[in-house]
């Protein structure tokens, strides 16, 4: 597939060792030495070894993952994201030279990529009724 499409990507802000504030992957499905670091405006692409990264295709599926799938919620940021669908359709990541799966289903609306723009941060509770 070589089409780029648009969606939504969970990152989680952290201070890094040298104290930098950096983003990586907010889902707590997969370990975090395995998260793969983002960086506003420029493309992550996955890691040789890895599966493909996770995008979402709607404010709503972010919504609805980020209350049951992240660590710290006052650190999670939301991007629309810009992304090169994969051919890939689970995810997965190598440890001790064989391929790992997540133990927790992958969320509803979850696209997988081999590439992911982040764009700009969004407000995915705009417009939506309490």
């Amino acid at each position: 597939m070589s089409k780029y499409k648009y969606g939504y990507k969970a990152v989680e802000c952290f201070r890094n060792v040298n104290r930098e504030m950096k983003l990586r992957s907010a889902a707590n499905i997969i370990p975090t030495w395995a998260r793969m670091l983002y960086e506003e405006g420029k493309y992550t692409l996955r890691k040789d070894g890895f599966g493909p990264l996770a995008v979402f295709t709607t404010k709503r599926n972010v919504r609805y993952f980020i209350p049951q799938h992240s660590i710290d919620l006052k650190q999670i940021k939301v991007f629309r994201c810009m992304f090169k669908e994969s051919d890939d359709n689970i995810m997965w990541f190598t440890r001790n030279g064989g391929p790992e799966y997540p133990k927790m289903p992958i969320p509803t609306g979850t696209k997988f990529a081999d590439k992911v723009k982040l764009l700009h941060e969004v407000d995915i509770y705009k417009g939506v009724k309490s």
